[in-house]
């Protein structure tokens, strides 16, 4: 058995408690406590002219004083008491400046993108504009004919180019939000505009809109600071820019006054540091599939609530490797929260032109053995352990390359939503063309007789061939999908819910469409589904899933006539009959927190045959009959 490192999250890691974002701001913090509290501790009023000795060298040269630890200027000048006075201001000029631009922005913004229309034209265009202008250029003309005598002005001019960039930010956002549900529901109860923007959609951009603030800040400081360098700042107030014009004009460079130029710079950069850390941090707690979860120094063994050994369910009649053998599959979904164990032990096989089907409740795992399959486990997910074998040859641990050599040849899918997995704007014919020249060298007419043949045997016309995804119906789409999974041949197709979405009559359609393909290819299948009323009619075994685990695993006959798992029970009794009037049977309770499963029975809380040694004791997945394995104690 392979094992793998676990992956474990950091102790701080937590949706507001980002490691970077707390380090930035940690930093930017301290900095502006330094600047705040610093007139408690040293005399402040050395920051001015005249004030102090002139050009004293800092304390650890020759001639250097503790009255003065970093030496003094030309001007008479403490350079500690002025970088005390001028980082607050500084960042005063950067927060004011960042902050009114994003208001700007977010009032805009969402304006353009939840109103639409004329108002969403114009505001898109000044905005546009407003960001070909070169703010810098512009800015050194205003500043040379507006007296800035405080640095209130020069935010205040800042922000005059702040605000386009939060604007499309946010305008983008909010196209994307409009459109979901909880949008329509407000829409629909009477919200006005205004409630449906700033309380429905704003607090749902809180990580964006911070990102795009601490960003907006770090750049209102540079541009501060670039023109009060070139001497076009408030003059009153010292400030970080003011401290490096004066060292500017005063030659330091060139005297080798070191100290009169290197710390203010210094300053800068440990403050844009702390932003930068805080706008990658709030970036991932935006996204958490940005986050990066480091390894263990142990190996994985069984979690401590782990899977109990299982006999194989289906060896190969022959003696030959399964087409898909899946042995003591674990795959864990590492969130800010906690793991969540979405497979837990999960061991089965399928056999050469045998259809299993894979059943659960929604969120059981189901989707997810199927993305393990296939090696496309996304972020945060991670297969932990276990082996997943084509053919006799185990897919974990393959290189990318060698994944997408297989991919196709012997592996192939069928997605779930055909609408979302064809292109929109290229045709059936270079669509299915791509699948295929990706692993085989084709001729263009040979190829396109290859994929009208594929399109006949899923009962598609030739016109489809030059049709595009949206003039297809739902189950041409889907019959669509189906011709490209079997485009090469391969061993082994996941339909992964491929009746889901469609009336009952092109589900029809389609689950015979794979009952050919099975006859006519050979192929084996793993068909993932809701619906057992129709998986009653196209697989031959029956597998199902509670809770990332498997409960039973049965020939279709056996699974329906006689259930032996509770579960398995309730979920027979809930299909509806129309032969006879009855209540819907539903299952009552909820399913435990898959970051903390009971050590005993996964399905204990809701079964109502539970038993002492259900809650301390999990029971293994066991041959009851032949082909029928059970995870019960009451067998």
């Amino acid at each position: 058995m392979m094992s793998v490192r676990l992956f474990r999250l950091n102790a701080w890691d937590s949706p507001w408690l980002n490691v970077k974002f707390l380090l930035g701001g940690g930093i930017v913090l301290l900095i502006l406590l330094i600047g705040l509290l610093g007139p408690l501790f040293w005399d402040t009023e050395m920051a001015y002219t005249g004030s102090a000795p002139l050009n004293l060298p800092p304390m650890w040269s020759e001639g250097g004083s503790f009255d003065h630890p970093l030496g003094t200027e030309s001007n008479g000048r403490d350079m500690l008491a002025q970088l005390i006075v001028g980082t607050p201001s500084s960042l005063k000029i950067g927060f004011l400046a960042a902050i009114i631009g994003m208001l700007i922005g977010l009032v805009f913004g969402s304006v353009a993108g939840y109103m639409g229309g004329w108002w969403d034209h114009i505001i898109r265009t000044i905005s546009d504009s407003a960001m070909t202008i070169p703010s810098l250029v512009v800015l050194i003309v205003i500043a040379s004919y507006v007296q800035m005598t405080d640095t209130t002005t020069m935010a205040l001019i800042l922000a005059l180019f702040a605000w386009p960039g939060p604007t499309r930010m946010i305008r983008s956002q909010i196209l994307t939000l409009r459109e979901r549900g909880y949008v329509r529901m407000a829409n629909l109860s009477g919200a006005s505009a205004g409630e449906i923007m700033f309380v429905e959609m704003a607090p749902n951009m809180l990580p964006w809109l911070a990102a795009s603030l601490t960003g907006g800040i770090s750049a209102a400081i540079l541009a501060a600071t670039g023109l009060e360098a070139l001497g076009l700042g408030p003059t009153r107030v010292p400030s970080l820019g003011l401290i490096i014009n004066q060292a500017t004009t005063n030659a330091a460079l060139v005297r080798g006054m070191i100290w009169w130029w290197l710390p203010p710079i210094l300053i800068l950069m440990v403050i844009f540091i702390g932003f930068f850390l805080m706008t990658i941090g709030l970036d991932e707690i935006a996204n958490p599939r940005l986050r990066q979860f480091k390894a263990s120094r142990h190996e994985r063994g069984s979690k401590k609530t782990g899977s109990q050994p299982v006999s194989a369910p289906v060896p190969s009649a022959d003696g030959e490797a399964l087409p898909l053998d899946v042995h003591n599959l674990h795959v864990y979904y590492f969130t800010p929260r906690g793991e969540i164990i979405a497979t837990n032990g999960v061991t089965f096989g399928v056999r050469k032109g045998e259809i299993l089907g894979l059943v659960g409740e929604s969120g059981c795992g189901k989707t997810t053995v199927a993305m393990a399959i296939l090696q496309v486990v996304q972020s945060p997910g991670r297969i932990v352990q276990g082996e997943i074998k084509i053919n006799g040859r185990d897919l974990i641990g393959l290189t990318e390359k060698a994944l997408r050599n297989l991919r196709w040849r012997e592996l192939a899918l069928i997605p779930q939503g055909a609408m979302n997995a064809l292109n929109p704007v290229t045709r059936i014919r270079e669509q299915m063309g791509d699948a295929i020249l990706a692993h085989e060298s084709r001729g263009r007419i040979e190829l396109e007789e290859r994929i009208l043949k594929l399109l006949s045997d899923v009962g598609l016309p030739d016109r489809v061939i030059s049709m595009y995804p949206h003039e297809l119906s739902g189950g041409m789409k889907q019959r669509v999908c189906i011709a490209m999974a079997i485009a090469l041949n391969p061993d082994v197709i996941i339909a992964d819910e491929p009746t889901s979405a469609l009336d009952v009559v092109v589900q029809r359609v389609v689950a015979q469409t794979l009952l050919e393909v099975k006859d006519r290819l050979g192929v084996s299948m793993v068909m993932i589904g809701h619906d057992m009323g129709l998986l009653a009619q196209v697989v031959d075994r029956m597998a199902i899933m509670y809770a990332g685990n498997l409960v039973e695993v049965a020939p279709v006959a056996a699974a329906y006539e006689k259930p032996l798992h509770p579960y398995t029970q309730l979920l027979i009794e809930s299909i509806p009959s129309i032969k006879a009037r009855k209540p819907l049977n539903v299952t009552e309770g909820l399913t435990h927190d898959l970051r903390n499963p009971p050590p005993g029975c996964i399905f204990q809380y809701r079964c109502k045959f539970v038993e002492p040694r259900c809650r301390d004791q999990r029971p293994p997945l066991v041959e009851i009959e032949q082909d029928h394995f059970v995870a019960c104690w009451l067998y």
